[in-house]
């Protein structure tokens, strides 16, 4: 497995974020503003291809070392645990930020200037981030016996503050706007994957990896297993690289005397009813030799890639890689169904198409700029649904009165539009019945929205 190493444009974007919260302590310019969104960008393909990176690691580790599963498992929790805490805190300050035009994952209102130090600095969530931070380290730093990577997790998420006048949550979210929050945040998210890797890391490739409370191996008195366990790290020729943790040599071709392969979906799981594509690396075999089938489904070819189509029954599913005699590879994957697509009102308001999921007041002038239903899942792969038809219903303040309007397609019908028009604050607005198409769905409904007016 090849190892995660942090780019030059990577580093240079930290250095960047850096120069950025001087520039903002200052003056909030424009393009201070845009240079988060820039940085925030750049962060997260890095949180997804760390998120994949460990999760092969994980897997790969629960197949050639189940002895250290428990600790494997453990690790996980703990990382998700506070990635879920950094996580509602970024939704957190995008509803403080957007209020009334608030949409879960997108930040309308980037320059907002309270909504990060009033989600942080309330409540005592900057605090409690910070504890948790700190003890996830301790735990992390407690599993590693090197000190190099002790010092290197000890260098990630650094929650000390600069001064004696301010708490760290104050020195770091006072003065920060939405968008610059969200990318600490992000940032800090980032670090928190790449501890995770360095543990899993250790366990991998057998150094640096706290043994003192683990079971010798079957067969191996506690003395010797003790022993074993103080060697030291391998090292590496200028003609070696690390391959399953075991240092092997490069050829003078560049391959390996041993192949090396590694296949993997561009998320951490696999969909039903989607093409799953899959990023494969192989180091010291062609790839026209190789063979990949997978349990639990089938693997075709799709110009020039690999898609995996998982059964619809299935909850996992292995992928296996041979050259046709030994078996180069094997992976488990999670199989889940995919994300059900919300339905959303498009209106246009002040030139801005802006995406509206109920159930929050808004304006008639709001109304009136309706133009469209669409219906997008807020998590998982990008499945493009169609929405077929709909109803709208409407209902009279203070009587019975109620009129139900049918339509086909995704717009609304002039007949739907003269009811909008003629709507009142207290007035029942409701759209129901909507049916869509995409992904395993065929004009299969979904959701309704809550139309508030005031």
């Amino acid at each position: 497995m090849s190892k995660y190493v942090m780019p030059p444009r990577q580093k240079m974007i930290n250095l960047i974020y850096i120069i950025l919260i001087a520039i903002l302590a200052i003056h909030i310019s424009k393009d201070a503003i845009e240079g988060y969104d820039i940085i925030s960008n750049d962060y997260r393909p890095q949180i997804a291809q760390l998120q994949t990176y460990n999760e092969e690691l994980r897997v790969r580790l629960e197949q050639e070392k189940p002895e250290v599963t428990g600790q494997v498992q453990s690790v996980k929790e703990k990382t998700n645990a506070i990635r879920q805490e950094l996580n509602d805190l970024k939704e957190n300050i995008i509803r403080t930020a957007d209020k009334d035009e608030y949409q879960s994952g997108i930040l309308k209102n980037r320059d907002n200037e309270k909504a990060t130090p009033d989600v942080l600095l309330s409540n005592k969530r900057g605090n409690n981030l910070k504890n948790s931070i700190a003890t996830y380290k301790q735990e992390m730093e407690s599993m590693l016996a090197g000190d190099a990577q002790k010092k290197l997790v000890s260098s990630y998420m650094n929650i000390t503050p600069q001064t004696d006048n301010a708490s760290w949550e104050e020195e770091t979210f006072s003065h920060l706007t939405a968008n610059a929050g969200i990318t600490m945040l992000d940032k800090m998210e980032m670090e928190l994957l790449s501890c995770e890797k360095e543990v899993l890391l250790a366990m991998t490739n057998g150094t640096g990896i706290q043994t003192s409370e683990a079971t010798p191996e079957a067969g191996k008195p506690q003395k010797e297993a003790e022993k074993e366990a103080e060697k030291e790290p391998a090292e590496l020729s200028d003609n070696q690289i690390f391959v399953n943790g075991v240092p092997t040599d490069i050829l003078t071709d560049g391959t390996l005397k041993k192949p090396f392969v590694q296949i993997a979906p561009e998320a951490a799981v696999l969909y039903k009813g989607y093409d799953n594509k899959l990023q494969l690396t192989s180091i010291g075999i062609p790839q026209e030799q190789l063979k990949v089938s997978m349990k639990n489904g089938k693997v075709v070819m799709r110009n020039n890639r690999y898609i995996a189509l998982p059964d619809n029954n299935s909850r996992t599913a292995v992928i296996t890689v041979s050259d046709g005699t030994d078996v180069l590879a094997r992976y488990e994957y999670e199989v889940r169904n995919l994300p059900a697509p919300q339905p959303y009102l498009s209106y246009s308001h002040n030139g801005k198409n802006t995406l509206y999921k109920g159930d929050v007041p808004l304006g008639k002038s709001h109304l009136l700029g309706m133009n469209e239903l669409v219906a997008q899942a807020n998590e998982g792969p990008q499945v493009k649904y169609k929405v077929v038809s709909f109803e709208t219903v409407f209902i009279e303040a203070g009587s019975n009165k109620v009129i139900t309007l049918k339509n086909k397609g995704n717009k609304f019908s002039g007949e739907q539009k003269k009811a909008i028009e003629q709507l009142q604050a207290g007035d029942k607005f409701y759209i129901t019945s909507i049916t869509v198409s995409g992904g395993q769905k065929t004009d299969e409904q979904i959701g309704s929205i809550n139309v508030v007016l005031y």
